[in-house]
């Protein structure tokens, strides 16, 4: 059986997690195929959970990497994927889906091509290697992103794909 099993193991990752953390106002947490409830401080998040803000809620999403997420006033943001990969030192797969909101996003650095911060929406995906951006869907669903400067002025972009696969490179101050 172990060889069996062996022969079809595919790259191992490790799970890894995420700290909420309420800023203000009503921020709740769907964990699993519970309801929502309360977000208290210093929650754990995975996988799978979603959290969402009230009209009056902001939240900060604190990932195992040190990277953040803050979630503004009436964000939806579902955590897809959080993993460290072993065969990497520092490798992440961080994935998050947001149906709706602002959030703004500090990516620590990435330095290696299999690593990746992705963010999607109804519309398209932002793609990063580490910077500051501020990524809004709209209730229409239209997508829009800005890319923040940060501690290196002019050299922060990020790769936003659209959903028929075009892949457009925002640089930072659009």
């Amino acid at each position: 059986a172990v060889v069996v099993f062996l022969a079809f193991a595919g790259p191992a990752t490790a799970r890894e997690f995420a700290t909420l953390h309420p800023l203000q106002g009503i921020v709740e947490v769907r964990q699993g195929q519970a309801g929502f409830r309360p977000g208290t401080d210093g929650l754990v998040v995975r996988a799978g959970d979603v959290v969402r803000t009230g009209e009056d809620g902001r939240a900060r999403i604190t990932y195992f990497d040190g990277s953040e997420t803050r979630l503004d006033f009436n964000t939806t943001f579902r955590l897809v994927e959080l993993a460290s990969l072993p065969d990497t030192p520092s490798g992440k797969i961080i994935e998050a889906e947001q149906d709706g909101g602002r959030t703004f996003q500090r990516v620590r650095e990435i330095t290696d091509s299999e690593s990746r911060l992705d963010v999607g929406s109804p519309t398209a995906v932002a793609s990063v290697r580490g910077t500051l951006y501020s990524w809004w869907v709209r209730p229409d669903t239209t997508t829009v992103l800005w890319v923040l400067p940060d501690e290196e002025p002019g050299a922060s972009v990020v790769a936003m794909i659209l959903q028929d696969g075009t892949e457009v490179e925002v640089s930072e101050g659009h």
